[in-house]
């Protein structure tokens, strides 16, 4: 338990989490600094320290989605078996999904504006004519935690074929996701 494998793994995991803290924080911090100041924190290039933040923001992006397939690799080799299945299972799945869809969507809106005309769903702003990549890119971030919770609810309420539930709500998740 305490050989070499076992400090390799470690020292993985350790990296994994530390990198999630740095970005993660950095992420949250400048946002809630931008959103405390009345200002946009995502496009906002409008002079050398917000255009340096929106880069910074974007690297941190990437490190915080890059962790996601890692750690759902450590936690399928060493994942606790004490948890039951369908839930190990959802949070591997919502991690590789966060990386796939979240991420990629991430690095399409990275190139782009989304568009400034037409009706806006309030408080988000998000477009509602086609062509605002925000939704999808909100989706696909946050199967992470909507994947496990149906997993720990299926589990939870005793459902009968709580992996068959897990597959299921993956399926319109993703169905969702690309619509």
């Amino acid at each position: 338990r305490h050989g070499r494998r076992h400090r390799q793994r470690g020292r993985a995991v350790d990296l994994i989490v530390w990198v999630l803290i740095a970005s993660g924080t950095f992420e949250l911090a400048y946002i809630t600094l931008q959103a405390g100041l009345g200002q946009a924190s995502h496009y906002n290039v409008a002079d050398p320290f917000h255009f340096a933040m929106y880069a910074l923001m974007g690297i941190g992006a990437t490190l915080l989605t890059a962790t996601q397939p890692m750690l759902a690799w450590e936690l399928y080799r060493h994942g606790d078996p004490g948890r039951p299945a369908a839930y190990r299972q959802a949070v591997i799945i919502g991690l590789v999904l966060t990386f796939v869809c979240g991420a990629g969507v991430g690095g399409l809106l990275s190139g782009m504006e989304p568009p400034r005309t037409g009706p806006r769903l309030p408080l988000l702003g998000w477009g509602l004519q086609g062509g605002d990549l925000r939704p999808a890119h909100f989706l696909g971030i946050h199967a992470a935690q909507l994947l496990p919770l149906v997993g720990f609810l299926a589990v939870a309420r005793r459902v009968a074929r709580p992996r068959s539930v897990v597959w299921t709500a993956t399926l319109l998740y993703v169905g969702v996701f690309l619509a």
